[in-house]
């Protein structure tokens, strides 16, 4: 370069320099001569760079010259001993559009690179990166760069990376695990599901909360299983999003899962089971519950029943109620087992006998019976000699109960002539209940049935009730 272009250029660069209008004919006229000089150059306008007040104009120019040839050049000047020309240069990378901004990955690797402003560069470009070689760095770069990786990973993941984010979700280093999550949680795979479930594990609560979230963001079907073990994790929020994700999810399988946390040996866990209960809307995942506990040991079911019974709130006990008039008698005497010590379970079937049908009206009298309420005698009195077709169902119940202001009833009944059948039942019925004052009563009425009786099995039935008696 000559003496003459030598002086063309500063005196141009004396024009962007003093700052003159951009659109003004003097301006264009010096960047015209400066882009003529070209390449030749680049090291004059670098070094205007650290002194110009305004520097755009010659970010602009050097943004002009910025492509794969001249790469190697701008990426020495970010290692200036001048800020400004640093930040300059970074300014111009960043506004670059001829150069593959890949290009300047692999200069992480490098330990001599200026690794903030490739950073910095990187981040406020918009350009689809490698992801395979930003993963590969990611294993390698020191802890300050990974911030920076994380970010641009982060921007550029999709689908076909999957496999390795999946492997860095794995990462000792708590940091990455939880930018995985994120960016995980954006794809909704069964790989992804599977993955985010194995982090509901993670030692760090951040992370467990982080893959909470975007297990309840994927559109797919997901492990309730794992969820449901989320109801045991000591922070609040964590028990409370489990919770949430579990009503939404409207999966039959998780009640299987909360019929395992009702046998847990802590009572909180148990208490959270009964909350997430509490809020199911119908009775059918109850009725499941309780179909899971089926066969289970008795102190298992004992267990689970007191956590519903202790923790049950208004809409948990209508469905219990509801649950009263199943077809199957074990679910009806679960039911009934739970709400044995509530007060409202009592006058809700007293009511519901009046109106049910003779089927339905069963069942309310055998659950009246599990609850060992003797306030129902009198209406089973009653029953008796109003409704004779429930006979079969009321004696039985009475000796359940227990309660001797039903044996002058029964005696009576024995008296008027009942079917062998129903004669049988009360003679069973009798001795349990009989006392003092009721003995020479209750002695008179099965003689005169041994002493009158032709049929065998019901004569039976009275030495039966005799010998019982006078033991």
């Amino acid at each position: 370069m000559g003496f003459l272009d030598t002086y063309r250029i500063k005196k141009a660069l004396a024009v962007l320099l003093a700052a003159s209008p951009p659109a003004s004919p003097q301006t264009q006229q010096a960047i015209a001569r400066l882009k003529e000089i070209g390449r030749p150059a680049l090291a004059k306008f670098v070094e205007a760079l650290g002194v110009a007040k305004n520097p755009e104009l010659l970010e602009d120019l050097l943004a002009s010259f910025l492509d794969n040839e001249t790469f190697a050049f701008f990426v020495h000047q970010l290692s200036h001993s001048n800020p400004q020309i640093v930040a300059g240069v970074t300014r111009v990378f960043v506004q670059g559009t001829r150069y593959d901004p890949n290009r300047l990955l692999s200069l992480f690797s490098d330990s001599k690179s200026p690794k903030a402003a490739l950073g910095k560069i990187l981040t406020q470009r918009k350009d689809p990166l490698n992801l395979k070689t930003l993963m590969t760095l990611l294993n390698t770069a020191e802890r300050e760069q990974r911030t920076v990786l994380l970010r641009l990973i982060e921007r550029s993941a999709s689908e076909t990376v999957l496999p390795d984010l999946i492997r860095a979700s794995r990462n000792e280093d708590a940091t990455i695990r939880m930018h995985m999550v994120k960016i995980l949680a954006r794809f909704s795979t069964e790989a992804v599901r599977d993955t985010l479930s194995g982090m509901l594990n993670d030692a760090h609560k951040e992370i467990r909360q982080a893959a909470l979230d975007g297990l309840a963001g994927l559109k797919m079907p997901l492990d309730v299983g794992a969820i449901c073990q989320m109801l045991r994790d000591p922070e609040a929020a964590i028990q409370a999003k489990a919770k949430d994700i579990l009503l939404h999810a409207h999966d039959a399988q998780t009640v299987r899962y909360l019929a395992e946390l009702l046998q847990d040996d802590a009572d909180e866990v148990r208490q959270r089971a009964v909350a997430v209960l509490n809020a199911v809307q119908d009775s059918s995942p109850i009725r499941g519950l309780l179909e899971a506990l089926r066969g289970k040991e008795w102190w298992v079911k004992v267990r689970a029943f007191e956590a519903l019974r202790t923790s049950g709130e208004a809409r948990l006990f209508q469905t219990m109620l509801a649950l009263l008039q199943d077809e199957d008698s074990y679910v009806r005497s679960s039911a009934v087992e739970i709400l044995k010590k509530d007060q409202r379970a009592f006058t809700y079937l007293m009511k519901a006998l009046e109106k049910a049908e003779p089927q339905a009206r069963a069942r309310l009298v055998q659950a009246l019976v599990i609850l060992e309420d003797r306030r129902a005698v009198p209406v089973f009195l009653r029953m008796l000699q109003e409704s004779p077709e429930m006979r079969a169902i009321i004696i039985p119940a009475l000796a359940k109960l227990g309660d001797r202001q039903a044996l002058p009833v029964l005696v009576d009944c024995v008296q008027q002539g009942l079917s062998k059948t129903l004669c049988i039942l009360v003679l069973r019925a009798l001795p349990p209940m009989t006392d003092a004052a009721h003995a020479e009563q209750v002695w008179k009425a099965v003689m005169s049935v041994r002493e009158t009786a032709e049929d065998a099995e019901l004569k039976e039935a009275a030495n039966t009730a005799a010998n019982a008696l006078e033991r």
